[in-house]
Order: C-alpha cells, then structure tokens, then sequence
C-alpha cells in the first residue's frame, strides 16, 4: 500500500514538474514574439499598437501613452520592456528617447542572436554618465552583424519614467556621388540580384590607364569591395545576405573597418575615376585599388563589361539622347551625336546621364555595324 501511494505521488510530482516546465517554454516562446519582422522595420506607435505589429511583445508598458510625437511608449517600472525579433541582416537601429523627471536609473538597450542570451548595445545610467535627459534624444546605434531580437529594458528605476519610440531597424543606403558612382564594402554578404536603383561592378583588369569592370549580379561574401553605379547623387539601397560567392576576379579591396594608409599606396574614387589616396585614414564601407597593381599612374578611367546587354545598331543610326559615349579604351566621344547620331563602326561604351529609376539600367554596350 504505501508502495503504491509512493508511486502516485512520484506521477504527482512528476505531473507537477512537467506543467512548471512547460508553463516556463510557453513564456519563453511568447517572450521572443511568435512572428518575425522583415526588415526594414518602423515602428512609431503607442501601447495599443504593439500588439498589432509583427515583431514587438511587451511587459509592463503603461497602457496610457506620452502624447508626443516621437516617444509615445512609457516605461515606469523597473523591468518593463520591448522586444524586437526579426529576420534578416539589420545594420543600423535608431531611436528617440526622453526622460520625464528621469534620474538615477539604469536603462538598457540589449541584442541578441536567440533571444535567451542577451548583450547590452547602449546603457543609459548616472554610473557611466550617459544619462537620459528630458528631452528629445535621437539615437543611431550599430548591430552586432548577429542580431535577431533587440530589447529596450528599465532595468531598474530610481526617479521619474521614460518614453520611447520611432524605432527603425534598416540596412545600410550608400550615398552616390555627384558622377553617380559610390565604392562599398561591408563585413556581411550583399544581395545584388535585386537591386533596381543602381548596378554593381568588380575590377576585373588593368591595362594601361583603364580599369575594366564586370557587373555583379548575384550575392557577394562579407568584406568584397565593389564599385557602385546609379543616379548622380542617389542612393543604393543595400541588402545583406546569409552568404555568398566571389567574383572570379575582383581587384578591388574592401574597406570593413577604419584603416590607416600610407600615401600612394592605394587608388580610391574621387569623381568618376580612381586617384591616388594621401595618407591619412580610411574610413570603413569603402573600396580601394591597391597602387601594388599598377605603377606611374596618376588616375584611371572605367570601361565596363556587361557582356548580357551587348546590342546591335545597323546602319550606323543609333539613339543616344541623355547618354555619354565612350570607346572600349575608356576614352568619352567629346562630340556627342545628337537624338539620331551616326558612330564609326565598332564597339561603344553607352552610360545614361538621366535620373530616374528607368534608367538604372544605364550602361550598356553597342556594337555599330
């Protein structure tokens, strides 16, 4: 008898430690949001709104909001918090917030990979100084290049609460110079397949003062140097990727970390051509040709390979309006023909001068027959 009892209070107790057990995974799951954000991500809205986004859960907001602008979510006990879970390759988060009648507490912005083991990306503490004033403060922090979750915790409260808001979570957008060129490089591997608002292109060969370019249409590994090409003063969106494959040949080398140079020992973009780099520090996400390549040029011109857009004009008619003209040596036509133009048989080097997202597509090569 007391056998048997011993043994249905062992199937209690067991029962017992397994509804403990999966009551602690459920919160987990909850805790880590059951539904992924895409990127890129925004999010300006008050308490009621959280739960309606995908991505965000929460615990111990206040369900009255600030009525601000930009940090309408208050936090106003120790251990509220946001969590932020997503997919994909995120490079930069920002972010407002304000103190009201905040002192003498700690506030934590955390990352993580899994959402059970967490690092802190920017605390918020008289401790270390960095306090948050009652004001306005934007914020632009860099992630760790493995984040999934990010959480914004009161970790503990002294005095007064705080409010935040205008989350965004994105990927990096490269800013192309007046020539509409940019080079780039980043630690993580770059989707190129779909890019719409530029192009971009590998240094395959050197000849001379030519550099030849092949486009790039795939995805690319972490810390390729590449040169892009859109709109004179546009932007290049860029999207990361899990992995990726090298270009056969790329001469270029990528800049993923600031990088002090010596004088002459690099070409780097200024306009649209490669020039000598004094010595100084290179700033990372850039691109340089090492000067080792070459020897006694002050500057190199582009030609670019795309041997998928080669096109036939007969009769030696061609359109070439709002379009520079260049010989396969790198060298621009001074004269350029007007709507309907006639070229000397040969191949040419066609790139749009127009803005705009139809003519993105803006380098092409033409063979006149």
């Amino acid at each position: 008898m007391k056998q048997v009892l011993y043994k249905l209070n062992s199937l209690r107790l067991l029962t017992l430690f397994t509804v403990l057990l999966m009551g602690s995974t459920v919160f987990a799951d909850d805790d880590k949001g059951s539904n992924a954000a895409t990127l890129p991500f925004n999010f300006n809205g008050g308490y009621s709104e959280i739960a309606k986004k995908t991505g965000l859960t929460q615990s111990g907001i206040n369900t009255t909001d600030y009525g601000t602008t930009y940090t309408k979510l208050k936090f106003d006990g120790t251990g509220d918090y946001l969590i932020l879970y997503y997919t994909g390759t995120a490079n930069i988060l920002s972010y407002d917030i304000r103190g009201n009648s905040y002192n003498g507490g700690t506030f934590k912005v955390l990352t993580s990979a899994d959402g059970e083991t967490y690092s802190t990306l920017k605390e918020y503490s008289n401790d270390n100084g960095n306090n948050i004033p009652n004001a306005v403060l934007s914020e632009s922090l860099t992630l760790p290049s493995n984040t999934s979750y990010i959480k914004w915790i009161y970790s503990k409260k002294s005095t007064g609460n705080i409010g935040l808001g205008n989350i965004k979570v994105t990927q990096p957008v490269v800013k192309l110079n007046s020539a509409g060129y940019a080079t780039f490089a980043h630690v993580n591997p770059i989707d190129f397949s779909s890019a719409t608002d530029y192009t971009a292109w590998a240094v395959t060969n050197i000849t001379g003062e030519t550099v030849t370019f092949e486009k790039i249409t795939g995805v690319v590994p972490g810390n390729t140097g590449v040169l892009l090409m859109g709109d004179a003063n546009g932007e290049a969106n860029i999207t990361f990727a899990a992995s990726g494959t090298a270009p056969e040949t790329n001469l270029l080398t990528g800049i993923t970390a600031a990088t002090a140079v010596d004088a002459d020992t690099y070409y780097g973009l200024k306009g649209n051509e490669f020039v000598k780099v004094n010595a100084g520090t290179v700033p990372a996400g850039k691109a340089l040709l090492p000067a080792g390549q070459v020897s006694g040029v002050k500057a190199f011109k582009f030609v670019f390979e795309d041997t998928d857009d080669i096109q036939t004009a007969d009769g030696l008619q061609l359109t070439v309006d709002g379009q520079e003209i260049y010989d396969l040596a790198g060298h621009k036509i001074a004269q350029r023909p007007s709507s309907v133009g006639t070229l000397s048989k040969g191949f040419y080097i066609l790139r749009s001068t127009q803005s705009g997202a139809s003519h993105m597509k803006n380098v092409r090569k033409v063979l006149v027959k």
